[in-house]
């Protein structure tokens, strides 16, 4: 049981689970009636397994680098797993989440899960490791959120224009999440010789620049709300509050990241319990 509880652990599902909020919401958008539910169903065992992969492997990857670390909360580096433990079950996430998505779900999602599993390995394994090269490090982390939504929405229709729109207002939100991120271990990537966008920039351009993708990401987002979603006007005016507040904040370098993170949290779950709520109206179940 101690074995299981570590490799769920490796897997720090409770820094992404919430995102299971933008499966949910690529899969509904464009129902109009009832839908049988068995591919969403398995959209979000990949959406598990795949999300799983992208921080497991960071972990076998910068095991070496976070042993160096006076204190890490990377299994691997602390002994709990051993590598070729954990490579196994990277390998293992790899192929089962491919499979399944292969057989029961559409090519187009296919493909895009596909793309996803490319990206977290270029993103961690040398000798490309993303993430420590400047601008790649943002936009391939940015993109892992939006292209799981666009897997979703491809389960019931085809990518169009407002899909495209809404990907694009959550790969900015993301970009955000990841460099608040990088602030935080700004000391340990320099001690590493990771060269970041967060390292090059400094704290004060990548507060600046987090508020520039905040306000780009809600006018996107306001934007597709108005031209093709205005019955979730709430839902926008709610969901734009957290992150809008915390943009007029102003976090110390300290506070930058928990800060970040917690506006992202509470933007996502206020976006789920409305769209929950609306979710009647929006299949005809309910008429306005």
């Amino acid at each position: 049981m101690a074995k299981i509880s570590h490799f769920l652990r490796l897997t720090r599902w409770n820094d992404w689970i919430l995102n299971i909020a933008f499966v949910l919401f690529g899969y509904f958008l464009p129902l109009t009636s009832i839908s049988v539910y068995v591919s969403l169903l398995f959209m979000v065992i990949v959406f598990l397994l795949v999300q799983s992969f992208g921080f497991a492997i960071n972990d076998y990857f910068d095991a070496p680098f976070d042993k160096l670390k006076k204190s890490t909360r990377n299994l691997i580096s602390n002994g709990l797993i051993k590598k070729y433990e954990a490579l196994i079950f990277c390998v293992a996430l790899v192929i089962s989440g491919l499979l399944i998505s292969l057989f029961y779900l559409p090519f187009t999602s296919f493909l895009v899960i596909l793309i996803l599993y490319i990206m977290f390995f270029v993103y961690s394994a040398p000798p490309f490791r993303f993430k420590e090269k400047l601008l790649l490090d943002v936009v391939v982390h940015g993109l892992a959120t939006p292209l799981l939504l666009l897997a979703s929405y491809a389960l019931v229709s085809i990518i169009d224009f407002k899909i495209m729109l809404i990907a694009t207002a959550v790969f900015a939100s993301s970009v955000v999440v990841c460099i608040t991120q990088e602030v935080r271990d700004i000391a340990a990537d320099k001690h590493a010789g990771f060269r970041t966008t967060a390292d090059f920039l400094g704290y004060r351009k990548s507060l600046n620049l987090v508020r520039v993708l905040i306000i780009s990401g809600v006018v996107l987002f306001s934007l597709a709300i108005i031209l093709f979603l205005p019955k979730y006007l709430l839902l926008l005016m709610l969901s734009s509050f957290f992150p809008l507040k915390y943009l007029f904040g102003k976090p110390t370098q300290k506070e930058f990241y928990h800060k970040s993170i917690d506006s992202w949290n509470k933007g996502i779950i206020t976006l789920f319990i409305i769209g929950v709520l609306l979710l009647p109206i929006h299949m005809g179940w309910i008429a306005l």
